[in-house]
């Protein structure tokens, strides 16, 4: 979780590589904890890498995630 705040933190003062890089510890260390995901995708989407943002979204729905779609989430 912490890395995940912390995260979410840079990325909101604009620092999205800073932000990128704590989100991506946070996926790491629990890859069950959907929220990372979706402020990652958010951070390469502001960055312009679509391709990376579009992999994070799916990653947020794999089976080890503990949401099975988008709708689902919603």
């Amino acid at each position: 979780m912490t890395y995940w705040e912390l995260g979410t933190c840079q990325l909101f003062l604009g620092r999205v590589d800073q932000a990128i890089d704590l989100l991506r510890t946070s996926r790491s260390a629990n890859a069950r904890f959907w929220v990372p995901h979706f402020y990652l995708a958010g951070a390469f989407g502001l960055q312009g890498d679509l391709e990376n943002a579009r992999s994070a979204l799916a990653e947020s729905i794999e089976p080890k995630s503990t949401i099975r779609s988008l709708a689902r989430m919603r």
